[in-house]
Parts: C-alpha cells; sequence; structure tokens
C-alpha cells in the first residue's frame, strides 16, 4: 500500500533535520510523475499548504524546500502558488506586519531562503508568470525586502544559466535595433524621395516662368546607397543616432545664381499655386 501523499509531506517537513531525506524527495516525485490527473499535485499543494501555516519555523523551512522542488517541475503547482502569493509571503517572509514563529535562527534561514528561492523563479519562470514579477516588485518596493544576497547567491549558484539569459537577452535587442534601422531607412527613402520629385515639380515650373533657367535648386537627386546584410551589425550605431535625433533632415541647397523674380498674373497663376504646394511639402 502506497504512502499517502500527505503522510509524506508531513514525514519531509517534520522530521528536524535541515535537509530533505532524499529518499522520501524521490518516493513523492515518483507518484506526481505518474499522475496524469493532477490531483497529487493538488494534494501536495493542500499539504504543503497545511506544513507552512504550521507555528513553527523549522517546519515551514522545510515546506518551502520541497515547494520549490515541486514548483520547478511542475506548471499545475506553479498556478496554485501564484493564486496564493500574497499568502505564502506572509508565511516565509513576514509580510504585511506578520511575524515569522520561533525557533530565531531558523526564522531567519527561512526568511533568506524565502528570498533566494523566489528571486530564482522570478529569473527562471516569470517570464511565463507575470504575477510572479508583479510579487517581486511588491516585495522590493512595498515591502523593502532586501534581495541583495539572494541575487548574489542566485548568480554564484547558476552562472551559466545568468549567461543564458544574458545572451538571449543582447541577441532580441539587437534584432530589434536592426528591424528599427530598416524601418528609419525606409522611412528616409520614402521622404527623400517625396522631396526629390517635389523639387523637380519646382524646376519645371520655374523653367515656365523663366525660360531658360535650370537648376535653381542645385543638384538634389542623389539617393542614397542600398544597404548591404553585411554591414547590419556596423549600421546599428546609425540607427540609434538617428532615432536619438528623433527626427530626419534632408539639406535644400538653392544656387544663389539662379534666384528668379517674376510677378504673378492670369496667366502663371496656375503655375504659382503649384509652386506654393510644393515649397509647402519641401519644407514641412
Amino acid at each position: 500500500m502506497h504512502t499517502s501523499i500527505e503522510d509524506l509531506v508531513a514525514e519531509l517537513t517534520t522530521s528536524g533535520s535541515e535537509t530533505l531525506d532524499t529518499d522520501t524527495v524521490n518516493q513523492l516525485k515518483r507518484r506526481l510523475k505518474h499522475d496524469e490527473s493532477d490531483q497529487a499535485i493538488i494534494q501536495t499543494f493542500q499539504a504543503l499548504q497545511l506544513a507552512l501555516e504550521k507555528r513553527h519555523a523549522q517546519v515551514r523551512l522545510s515546506a518551502l524546500q520541497l515547494a520549490n522542488i515541486v514548483f520547478c517541475r511542475s506548471h499545475q503547482f506553479r498556478l496554485l502558488v501564484v493564486e496564493n502569493l500574497p499568502r505564502w509571503f506572509e508565511l516565509v517572509l513576514g509580510t504585511n506586519h506578520k511575524k515569522l514563529p520561533a525557533p530565531v535562527q531558523y526564522a531567519q534561514q527561512l526568511r533568506d531562503m524565502a528570498a533566494e528561492i523566489y528571486y530564482m523563479w522570478v529569473e527562471r519562470f516569470g517570464n511565463g508568470y507575470q504575477r510572479l514579477v508583479y510579487g517581486f516588485r511588491y516585495l522590493r518596493f512595498i515591502e523593502q525586502v532586501d534581495f541583495k544576497r539572494a541575487v548574489k547567491e542566485y548568480k554564484r549558484k547558476d552562472p551559466e544559466r545568468i549567461r543564458a539569459r544574458r545572451k538571449i537577452r543582447l541577441e532580441a535587442q539587437s534584432e530589434y535595433l536592426k528591424r528599427s534601422l530598416v524601418s528609419v531607412q525606409a522611412d528616409y527613402m520614402r521622404t527623400r524621395q517625396s522631396i526629390n520629385e517635389a523639387l523637380d515639380t519646382l524646376d519645371n515650373c520655374f523653367a515656365i516662368l523663366v525660360p531658360g533657367i535650370v537648376d535653381i535648386f542645385g543638384s538634389h537627386g542623389a539617393t542614397a546607397g542600398t544597404t548591404n546584410d553585411d554591414d547590419d551589425d556596423g549600421d546599428l550605431d546609425e540607427v540609434l543616432a538617428i532615432m536619438a535625433a528623433n527626427r530626419q533632415s534632408i539639406d535644400i541647397n538653392i544656387n544663389p545664381e539662379r534666384v528668379l523674380e517674376a510677378e504673378e498674373d492670369t496667366e502663371n497663376s496656375a503655375v504659382f499655386d503649384v509652386i506654393r504646394d510644393y515649397l509647402r511639402l519641401c519644407v514641412q
């Protein structure tokens, strides 16, 4: 006959040992692994909740250690914990002015371990469970929980995961900047093309008003070079500079030797109207 889940949890949390018995933990893991209905997970959560409610810091410390093992293995268990975060914060961190029970030395261990474990949960599972992130912010800024030691311990125990997460963040940032570069460059080319077309039209209009005059705006038809995929990394600095300036500029040089004077009359008023419209477009 199998030992009940409640009895396994009780045995692990009331043994009086500072570490969990490996054989008993493995027995519980096997029970959870072969349960397809999640009923064993629910029973485990309920049993751990009862253990955390005990007025004994060492019992709570063992319950927290066991909860961490199950939390890292089961999505369903994570959902149950996330739904009950406020109460768990009170029981393992003493939030909301709740005092942790004696013995004092275990109460301090419980508080330190809770901060360390919760920080690890946020780092590993925060992207999939937003309430973990919200809970972390609440603990840090409202309850003033100090996570400095927890961060240090996490980095010491799991440096490979830290490096992997940093690499993922840098790759995501690089990909975002590359997409931004493509968007800025496309916008720049559309704007430049529109202004060049407007300047060509203005040149034609001025040629109508004063036959023989050409190139009043100087050279404005040059187009920007195409972007080579191999130069994407080097172009990241360019997009950062463009985005920081938060605007684009295109210089329009008026040839001083080509300035003209012409009076508007009924015969050329339509040409003047076109000139005014396109000048507004160029200076927008």
